[in-house]
């Protein structure tokens, strides 16, 4: 499993390079450096200006890219799996503003995101955190204990409303992937749910060892699906658990980006 390291201060993420070349640039420059593991190839323009910069394997572009304006600022962002763009891809205009954020499937366009999806305004805990969340969301005010933190999506549903909610725990394994599944399914069955682990990986977050896990569940008669992301502090994690209605392969991938995106933001202070 490759491991994917997620920087927001870096915006790590993506674009497709052969579009890199405009009418004025001519003998574009490549390196690769070896980054967290993985070889990152570096594209210049002949006035030494970074045009864009992605994980690649087998001299192909394999992972996160991005690639930027003339004075630095991001311009597209996103995965490319296999010569192909897959899952979030966000484009921004010359100030830095979004203008559109899609998800891809096989280099084809399955849906568009609201843009406020990802207008984020970062929250500050007092339990030792920093996350951004979308400005639409709302925090608990006094969430549960275990609970560190809730923010959810207010909807005209009655059935569920998206949500994404913060606990810390202990950890004693040297496999984190393996002690997140166990942990997330065994879970999932102590509360009575079927579980059904779909994907699993290693990440950084902010420097942080990290894993995430996407599942699907069964719970009181309701088909939900979530995001656990599992953050590494020491002898201590940070769990950040994001659920929403499972009603549809479309319906739930939208919350599966954003909450990768939320989490991706946070910070131990």
């Amino acid at each position: 499993m490759n491991k994917i390291c997620i920087n927001f201060s870096l915006c790590v993420v993506c674009v497709f390079f052969f579009s890199c070349k405009g009418k004025n640039q001519t003998n574009q420059k490549a390196t690769t450096q070896v980054v967290n593991g993985d070889s990152v190839k570096m594209i210049y323009d002949d006035n030494g200006k970074l045009l864009s910069k992605g994980i690649i394997h087998n001299g192909e572009y394999n992972g996160f890219v991005i690639s930027y304006y003339d004075d630095g600022v991001p311009k597209n962002e996103g995965v490319i799996l296999n010569n192909k763009r897959i899952g979030l891809w966000k484009e921004f205009d010359k100030n830095g503003t979004l203008e559109a954020a899609e998800h891809y499937d096989a280099d084809s366009v399955l849906f568009k995101f609201d843009k406020s999806d990802f207008d984020f305004q970062q929250i500050t805990s007092q339990y030792g955190f920093k996350i951004s969340a979308p400005k639409t969301w709302v925090q608990k005010d006094k969430p549960e204990p275990p609970l560190l933190m809730e923010i959810y999506q207010s909807t005209d549903s009655f059935i569920h409303h998206p949500n994404l909610q913060i606990i810390a725990d202990s950890i004693n394994s040297n496999d984190l992937q393996g002690f997140c599944k166990n942990y997330i399914t065994n879970f999932w069955k102590n509360n009575g749910a079927a579980i059904q682990l779909v994907y699993s990986r290693n990440v950084v977050i902010n420097s942080k060892p990290s894993c995430q896990i996407g599942y699907k569940i069964i719970f009181k008669n309701q088909n939900l699906a979530g995001v656990a992301t599992f953050i590494k502090n020491g002898n201590m994690m940070f769990v950040l658990s994001g659920m929403a209605l499972n009603d549809g392969k479309i319906g739930f991938l939208r919350y599966k980006d954003l909450f990768e995106q939320i989490a991706a933001t946070f910070i131990v202070i």
